[in-house]
């Protein structure tokens, strides 16, 4: 593989724009090393991996401050005074005095800029190089230009502010000779992301990332993704960045996420990046140039492994979320053993857990795809996609800001940050993309997702007094402003917020009742505050803890009548779930610790979960409506397209296995429509408009599955087709 450095635009003309440190530089190939207390410069061979001898700066008296390299010499600031020395350190030649200490010096071609920035100033000055002559001076009140990087296709230097709040990235800008111009200033932001003091241009100067490992697009300053924490970057192959952070080093994709890290024994001070290694620097005061180095292959920068996984059978612990997967499982988050476990409701029994990275902040799961999505207090959310044979947490998305929040909007992520202004509101498409963000916004405990109006309920539980708010968001993401209800802290706010099963009304952890729609209090309420409520079969049933003791009520009718109170064992109250349209989960943290799980019926008498994909009464009659009709076969083939063909082992709603073989396959969705096509009247749909619903049933079938050649045996085999989920069918002889 070449070396990465060899790659260098117009290096007589541009400023190597890998100058990572004020005190250490690097030019063609060379890491330069400079000591405020030495006048020695020490200099390491990056593609020999071999220090050189020093050079020794003519007539010092100390070390710089500041310091750069390029092909016409060496640049230092001592100080407020500017030096030029030849390459070798033997020849110096006096620039300027400035009227504050020289913070940052950069070179584009014949010209030199000094950065002296201090207070809330930007101070700049440029110097010709040919003639060591001034050009132009610069000094913006408000746009410091701290720890400063150069673009120089781009004309701009960028910085951060100073003495003024809230901070920001800002910039400055010139002409080709050298003249700053009137165009400077800051970030459209304006101190919703993190105060710091460096930043670094990219090799292509498309972006340029603070300390805080903020990106944001040179063109426009505006927010472009995140890394973590930057002590010091350099770049794989001009693309890749690999960040030091203290003991930590991370490899990043050309997306921005974390392919892989490497823990080093010390805390180092720089990196270099060089073939196919990293060079790490740590200060060593006894080592003859200062500094040892330590090589890391790249090759050794892999994804963290997990912890172990553990099973939770007898386990005393409080699950910290839960959810009941499309598959039937219920899923438990442990933040402290940093697992997911999860609990077979057929089986009565866990299946294996899912261990984690470390311990999550927040965390959802996404029906549709069946998939976990987790998300750290860096701000990382990895995504766990349970359809694999063993799911593990992958890289999916870094959000700017420490994260609040944590949900799905439909088919979108939704996700909540400190950044912006108050907090800032994120939807995420499935593929990693931001759709939208909108700061102004709040924090609340849980964002419940409404999919009847496609609107996010949520409390402001930062914000006093308290209020119930909803927030509309389109079929493309966008987040529309947030509407709070009439009331404003007059009634009591309360988690958790649940809403009916069509939508209409929100239940709240008072027992409040209000309009989905407006927020407008309903006149009918619950008789007591509740732990967790559950839309199940036409009312609402609800958990609270009596006395240490769990009890669930059933509310009814239109006023919502107290009409039957179940107690459970002794312990406190957790959570209730829908398995299926017929039963319902309790969880419950007995006395001892360990998690109970109760399934009910609809009578909220003690049931348990067969595998419920055949309807022994009426097999065809797929979502038991007590009609056979082509929706029946599309509810098969919406499940082979999800899912693929396969034997079943989970928990069921639907009654797709009509042949009762223990699988759902093509054969089931044949029997359904041999069936229709046989029948001219009776059970099935209405003989008028029975041709036309075969006709759309047939034409949707025949555009999802592909069919194989067949001969005359009666064995039938099915093949998935990669991740379409396109099945095939072959005659085996």
């Amino acid at each position: 593989m070449p070396n990465p450095r060899s790659f260098k635009p117009s290096l007589e003309k541009l400023e190597d724009r890998r100058v990572l440190a004020a005190s250490i530089v690097e030019f063609n190939d060379i890491g330069y090393f400079f000591d405020s207390n030495s006048t020695a410069v020490g200099r390491y061979d990056l593609t020999q991996l071999t220090w050189l001898t020093p050079i020794t700066l003519l007539n010092a008296t100390t070390g710089p401050q500041a310091a750069h390299v390029d092909a016409d010499g060496i640049y230092v600031g001592f100080g407020k005074t500017a030096y030029r020395y030849n390459s070798t350190g033997t020849l110096r030649t006096h620039l300027i005095n400035l009227p504050s200490v020289i913070s940052a010096i950069h070179t584009d071609g014949n010209l030199l800029f000094l950065n002296y920035s201090i207070d809330l100033y930007a101070r700049l000055v440029s110097i010709n190089k040919n003639s060591n002559t001034l050009i132009d001076t610069q000094e913006n009140y408000v746009y410091a230009v701290a720890g400063s990087s150069i673009a120089p296709s781009r004309n701009t230097i960028y910085g951060r502010s100073l003495g003024i709040s809230p901070a920001d990235i800002t910039y400055v800008t010139y002409t080709d000779d050298g003249r700053f111009t009137a165009a400077h200033g800051d970030s459209p932001y304006h101190g919703a992301y993190p105060s710091v003091n460096r930043t670094w241009v990219f090799p292509d100067e498309s972006k340029v990332v603070d300390d805080a490992g903020i990106i944001y697009a040179t063109s426009n300053l505006t927010y472009a993704n995140r890394l973590s924490p930057i002590q010091d970057i350099d770049f794989y192959q001009s693309q890749l960045p690999f960040v030091l952070n203290g003991k930590e080093i991370t490899a990043y994709s050309r997306a921005f996420l974390p392919t892989g890290s490497v823990t080093l024994g010390a805390a180092a001070t720089k990196i270099f990046v060089t073939g196919d290694l990293v060079i790490a620097f740590f200060p060593e005061s006894a080592a003859s140039n200062g500094y040892r180095t330590q090589s890391i292959p790249i090759a050794d920068f892999k994804p963290a492994d997990p912890n172990e996984p553990i099973d939770p059978t007898g386990l005393a612990y409080l699950p910290d979320w839960t959810s009941v997967s499309t598959q039937g499982q219920v899923l438990l988050l442990s933040k402290a053993h940093q697992n997911i476990f999860r609990w077979n409701p057929t089986t009565l029994s866990y299946d294996p857990s899912i261990s984690l990275l470390g311990t999550p902040s927040y965390i959802t799961y996404a029906r549709e795809s069946e998939t976990i999505y987790v998300l750290y207090a860096s701000g990382l959310i990895y995504k766990i996609d349970l359809k694999e044979q063993k799911p593990k947490e992958v890289p999916f998305f870094q959000l700017p800001g420490q994260p609040a929040g944590l949900s799905m909007a439909g088919e979108f992520i939704f996700a909540v940050d400190n950044s912006g202004a108050w907090r800032t509101h994120y939807t995420i498409s499935p593929d990693g993309v931001l759709k939208h963000s909108r700061d102004w916004n709040y924090y609340s405990k849980e964002y419940i997702w409404n999919s009847t109006n496609n609107r996010m309920y949520f409390f402001r539980d930062d914000t006093s007094p308290n209020d119930l708010l909803f927030e509309a968001i389109g079929n493309t993401g966008t987040l529309q402003t947030p509407v709070d209800s009439p009331y404003h802290g007059d009634i009591g706010w309360e988690h958790p917020i649940r809403l009916s099963g069509d939508g209409r009304w929100v239940l709240l952890g008072s027992g409040l009742v209000l309009d989905a729609q407006t927020l407008n209090r309903s006149p009918y309420g619950l008789a007591n505050k509740v732990t967790d409520a559950l839309w199940f079969a036409g009312r609402w049933i609800t958990l609270r803890t009596i006395v240490s003791v769990p009890q669930l009520q059933e509310w009814t009718g239109p006023t919502l009548e107290l009409t039957r109170v179940v107690q459970l064992e002794p312990g406190s109250a957790h959570s209730l779930h829908r398995l299926t349209s017929k039963h319902m989960l309790v969880i419950s943290v007995p006395v001892d610790g360990i998690p109970a799980f109760t399934i009910l019926d609809q009578q909220l008498q003690a049931s348990s979960i067969h595998i419920d994909w055949h309807n022994p009464m009426n097999p065809k009659d797929v979502d038991d409506d007590q009609t056979i009709s082509p929706l029946d076969v599309l509810q098969i083939i919406d499940q082979i397209n999800k899912y693929g063909a396969r034997q079943i082992e989970n928990v069921g709603e639907i009654f797709c296995d009509v042949d009762d073989d223990g699988s759902i396959s093509p054969l089931d969705v044949l029997v359904v429509i041999d069936w229709l096509n046989s029948k001219s009247g009776g059970q099935g749909e209405d003989e008028s408009n029975r041709s036309d619903q075969e006709s759309v049933v047939e034409s949707l079938f025949a555009a999802e599955i592909d069919w194989f050649s067949y001969s005359d045996s009666d064995e039938f085999s099915q093949r998935q087709v990669g991740r379409s989920k396109r099945l095939g069918r072959s005659w085996n002889r």
